[in-house]
């Protein structure tokens, strides 16, 4: 949750996604948490269950939002490259039209 917090307080969705993945990342240290757990009897296998499962669906969604601000991402970039185009980049033709249009 802290990794997600400060991610969410970085100003890019670059760095945010990088928290997320530290995130991801910890929810599966803590599944392996969850097998020492298991294996020194400090649990018992139903709880290990729950648990194990509340941190694999956690992972999933963390995922799911990676995806979905990395094609958020994509799409800005190719927005901006689009309207690059449109615009003219100030050589070739769009430049001789604009020289023309000033006259």
């Amino acid at each position: 949750m802290a990794n997600i917090a400060e991610g969410f307080d970085s100003g890019s969705d670059a760095e945010f996604i990088r928290f997320l993945r530290i995130a991801k990342r910890s929810a599966t240290e803590f599944q392996s948490h969850l097998y020492s757990a298991l294996g020194s009897l400090q649990i018992s296998k139903s709880s290990f269950d729950a648990l194990y499962e509340h941190a694999r669906r956690t992972k999933s969604l963390i995922g799911g939002f990676i995806r979905y601000l990395e094609r958020s991402q994509a799409g800005k970039n190719s927005r901006k490259i689009r309207r690059k185009h449109a615009l003219g980049d100030g050589r070739g033709t769009d430049a001789g039209r604009r020289t023309r249009d000033r006259r």
